[in-house]
């Protein structure tokens, strides 16, 4: 947690920084190329995740045996990692420029940028396996520690660039390739001390096998998930041009920090789920939903009726009446998603990483279709539901297949009627600050009685405490 909380804290510092120096057509174009980058990162090929999976089952293994496995996942995703620089380099102008509906006077300044792009590809896929393997190793607060220094790079140098020199998206992106780049040095040479790693040898071909033969479901949820996940805004941009993607992707950031908690918990729990048996995942993943659930219900509703206050004071009036309804809803979508994280580390550490996959293969091409709807019906807040309510079926499907979602309906279903409920109630709300603080307190109560009543056995040093029994009688 403490490894994503310092970047939301400087995301909160730099973006009113970032529209007053780069303007919001310029901050629209640069929120399009890193979600085009991220998508790119499909060239991972799931390799991340498997030597975090590899790796945990290692851990009592010789040093040789974690060495390879490193190296040889490190080999792999360089290669894979220069061929998707190559492709999207050759991509790029295609899309900026006809697709993305980037303003003419930009091209110049995004095309000067386009060896950049080709390069941080190859950088983020050694970075997974990089990450992989301090995760397997369970070293979360180096591994941390590295993330909020390379975060803190990432964002401050394109910063420092466009106060001191120029605004260029060329020069924006640049620098933070750039950033991106030189963070990774001390990633290594982490690695280099807890795996730890010996000499780089042959690569060992059994290795590789079982590395693909794992990452290649992940790498087609790799494929699909960037879709359904930010094919949103890229529709908004097609449809409405670089500016309309600003009002979008500032509530849509600030809504997705709230699954700091539930990636966070996530990723500490998949290295030992690999290592247990299913039973055991299955006590400790209902725990871990209950307790999660809990914090969930009880943070998110309460901040729903302070979007709006919040973001009248940190971006300004004028955004802040485009965006702040789209980050209520957006709000509801990331509470559902909450709630399939520990499922998918579950479902993934017990090798059927092909459920998660296939799930996301059915559910894709009736996203788009609702997402073309949503947008032409609604705009922007009709693409914020249909993506609310995708996230609510991911939800339902992969607690199914994890076997949790018998464990957990009565506390899932009550909680996102009760979050639904808010979000309706404060679309109808006046402005006026003192109603929405206490609308906002109001549920907050209600989301402590409903972790009283739901998920007091998630916590068992308070679950005898008198206000729980209270409640919950």
């Amino acid at each position: 947690m403490a490894g994503a909380v310092a970047p939301l804290m400087l995301t909160l510092l730099t973006v009113p920084t970032y529209l007053r120096l780069v303007g919001e057509v310029r901050f629209g174009v640069l929120a399009l190329v890193w979600l085009l980058l991220s998508y790119f990162a499909m060239f991972d090929m799931g390799l991340g995740r498997g030597t975090v999976r590899a790796m945990s089952r290692l851990r009592v293994a010789s040093r040789e045996e974690r060495s390879s496995l490193f190296w040889t996942a490190m080999a792999i995703n360089t290669v894979f990692g220069a061929v998707g620089g190559l492709i999207l380099w050759a991509a790029a102008r295609v899309l900026f420029a006809s697709w993305l509906r980037v303003p003419a006077e930009l091209h110049s300044e995004l095309f000067f940028a386009l060896p950049w792009l080709a390069a941080a590809v190859p950088v983020a896929t050694n970075l997974s396996v990089m990450v992989g393997a301090l995760e397997g190793m369970e070293r979360f607060l180096a591994l941390n520690a590295l993330q909020v220094f390379g975060s803190a790079v990432f964002q401050l140098f394109p910063l420092a660039v466009a106060r001191w020199h120029r605004p260029e998206l060329g020069w924006l992106i640049g620098s933070a390739v750039l950033a991106r780049i030189v963070s990774s040095i001390p990633m290594f040479l982490a690695c280099r001390k807890f795996v730890p790693l010996s000499s780089p040898r042959e690569l060992n071909a059994r290795q590789g096998r079982e590395l693909f033969s794992f990452g290649g479901w992940i790498t087609i949820s790799g494929l699909l998930t960037p879709v359904m996940a930010t094919m949103d805004r890229l529709l908004i941009g097609a449809i409405s041009g670089a500016a309309a993607v600003t009002y979008y992707t500032i509530p849509c950031n600030f809504a997705t920090k709230f699954s700091m908690l539930p990636a966070s918990l996530s990723r500490t729990l998949f290295p030992r789920f690999s290592a247990q048996e299913v039973e055991q995942q299955g006590e400790l993943g209902a725990r871990a939903l209950l307790a999660l659930g809990a914090v969930l219900t009880c943070a998110v509703p309460a901040v729903i009726p302070l979007v709006h206050p919040f973001f009248h004071w940190w971006i300004g009036q004028t955004i802040a009446a485009r965006s702040s309804h789209l980050g209520e809803v957006l709000l509801v979508g990331i509470w559902a998603n909450g709630w399939s994280w520990i499922s998918v580390a579950q479902l993934q550490a017990r090798g059927r990483p092909d459920l998660v996959a296939k799930f996301h293969a059915v559910e894709v091409v009736p996203f788009l279709f609702a997402l073309w709807m949503g947008l032409k019906w609604g705009g922007a807040e009709g693409a914020a539901v249909v993506w609310a309510l995708r996230t609510f079926m991911d939800a339902c499907l992969v607690l199914y297949a994890s076997g949790m979602l018998q464990r957990v309906a009565a506390s899932f279903m009550s909680g996102l009627s009760m979050l639904t409920f808010t979000a309706v109630t404060v679309r109808f709300a006046t402005d006026s600050l003192p109603l929405r603080v206490v609308i906002s307190f109001g549920v907050l109560c209600l989301g402590a009685c409903w972790t009283a009543v739901f998920a007091r056995h998630a916590f068992p040093s308070i679950r005898r405490s008198p206000f729980f029994a209270a409640a919950a009688r």
